[in-house]
């Protein structure tokens, strides 16, 4: 049986970056040792780092900032390798670093799987209007984790989400789907 020392695993911390600010990040000397997950588009380069002796390992993945069902999205492959890396580096490292293109969906959804994997509270992200986590990313990773999923909460947890990331935006949010306690559906398909 695997022993997790949950005072140990309490102390790490996590980032979620873009790809550009990733990079920058790897040129700065006194950084706390660190993992990397690099996710990039799959008709993009992969992310090249400095070299750092407080890196202590980079996980690299090619998937885009889409949905279940469409083509290129995460893949259980991917959500496994994800938790066999963290899995791998929690008890080495004080720090995750989670990038992907713009540091706001993928890597968003992936950092707050990581965090739940690992029972950190992942409102941290949720609660944040800068990002809007890719739920299927979230999903994928927690399924790979063994984790059972609530549908109503991660629901709840993404409408709140997109809620402040439209306020913060100015946007009048529109949500594609029915919540049981609304009567109406309260998304407005674009007219041509």
């Amino acid at each position: 049986m695997f022993y997790i020392d949950k005072e140990e695993v309490m102390l790490l911390r996590f980032s979620v970056l873009s790809r550009s600010k990733a990079k920058a990040f790897t040129f700065k000397q006194n950084i706390d040792d660190c993992a990397i997950i690099s996710i990039s588009d799959v008709n993009s380069p992969e992310n090249h780092f400095c070299s750092n002796p407080h890196i202590k390992g980079i996980c690299y993945l090619r998937f885009d900032d889409v949905e279940f069902g469409d083509v290129n999205c995460i893949s259980q492959s991917d959500a496994s390798k994800i938790v066999q890396f963290v899995n791998a580096m929690k008890n080495q490292v004080d720090l995750f670093v989670v990038h992907c293109e713009a540091g706001v969906s993928r890597s968003a959804g992936v950092c707050a799987a990581i965090m739940t994997m690992l029972d950190k509270d992942d409102m941290e992200i949720f609660n944040n209007e800068h990002f809007c986590p890719n739920i299927s990313c979230y999903k994928a990773v927690l399924t790979a984790a063994g984790k059972e999923l609530d549908e109503k909460e991660i629901h709840r947890k993404e409408k709140h989400n997109i809620q402040l990331w439209c306020k913060a935006n100015d946007i009048e949010p529109q949500f594609p789907w029915r919540d049981e306690d609304e009567e109406v559906l309260n998304f407005e398909p674009e007219i041509e």
